[in-house]
């Protein structure tokens, strides 16, 4: 399908980086805005521009009967959903298709599966990618602390408590010893479960000296896969910011760029599933001592 003209469901900066690359494209772009939005910078910069509500994002970006009457009205072929808002909503995705709009973005599947974490780790699995150990299963509530304890002396210590939904280092905890374990469960449950709506937990190795290396895919549907810049986010494993970002990787062509490409360009090609039609970034990489997880 060739495309004409984008929407962008976003605002500000984020809506603006869209239209430039739309515009160096050569396509047309349309902007949606809110009332405390309407002479903002992507308003004016795009070639049109359409309200959407009124200024709380729950009542303009955040609603997508209108989005996608906005892109409807506009005529427009695709929805650029940006960063935050509904970029990674399922039911958003799954509607820009049922409307006949390229939703630009993961499908909705794959938002759902990579929705959690353990399905994520499963599926990673699945198409041969390497993962750090853990649990393959969520812990729920009601599994006993003693099993969860033996489970993770089968990992090792010391690991690392995680919620099984949501992200940004919330219903997260670090455990040395079998001993400050049932602790750690109970606050990340509680975490998780007033941030999430979910307390599900599960388990996975701490890895002391690594590396959190991402890899940014772009895929066209059902053709190529393109593995581009590499970035190293120095947080910690786990931090819920990362401090500091570097790019290309430090020695990224003569130690880590060959094996990282060379087996993520396998593992990808051959995973039909399609995860992610178009642009990403995969967290997949913690290096250590020349191995990655």
């Amino acid at each position: 399908m060739i495309l004409r003209k984008i929407l962008i469901a976003n605002r500000g900066e984020i809506a603006v980086r869209v239209m430039r690359a739309c515009r160096d494209m050569g396509l047309a772009t349309v902007a949606v805005y809110s009332e405390c939005d309407r002479a903002a910078r992507h308003v004016r910069m795009a070639d049109e521009a359409i309200a959407i509500g009124p200024s709380p994002p729950v009542e303009s970006y955040l609603r997508i009967d209108r989005i996608i009457d906005a892109a409807k009205a506009s005529g427009a072929d695709a929805i650029h959903p940006g960063y935050g808002f509904l970029s990674e909503n399922e039911d958003f995705a799954a509607t820009c298709r049922d409307a006949g709009l390229t939703f630009i973005g993961p499908t909705a599947e794959a938002i759902t599966l990579m929705g959690s974490k353990t399905a994520a780790r499963r599926a990673a699995m699945a198409a041969g990618v390497p993962v750090v150990p853990g649990t393959e299963e969520p812990l729920a509530d009601d599994v006993p602390d003693a099993l969860i304890v033996e489970r993770a002396r089968q990992i090792g210590f010391p690991v690392m408590v995680k919620a099984v939904a949501g992200g940004g280092g919330k219903g997260m905890r670090v455990v040395s010893s079998p001993a400050d374990l049932p602790s750690a469960i109970r606050a990340a449950r509680s975490e998780a479960g007033a941030a999430f709506g979910d307390s599900t937990i599960y388990l996975e190795r701490r890895l002391e000296r690594a590396r959190h290396i991402e890899v940014q895919l772009l895929a066209e549907p059902r053709s190529q896969w393109y593995g581009l810049a590499s970035v190293d986010l120095a947080g910690p494993q786990g931090a819920a910011v990362d401090a500091v970002a570097l790019t290309p990787v430090e020695n990224d062509s003569d130690v880590y760029q060959p094996v990282v490409r060379a087996d993520l360009s396998a593992q990808v090609h051959g995973d039909e599933s399609h995860w992610y039609r178009v642009g990403h970034s995969k967290p997949l990489l913690g290096i250590l001592g020349g191995t990655y997880h």
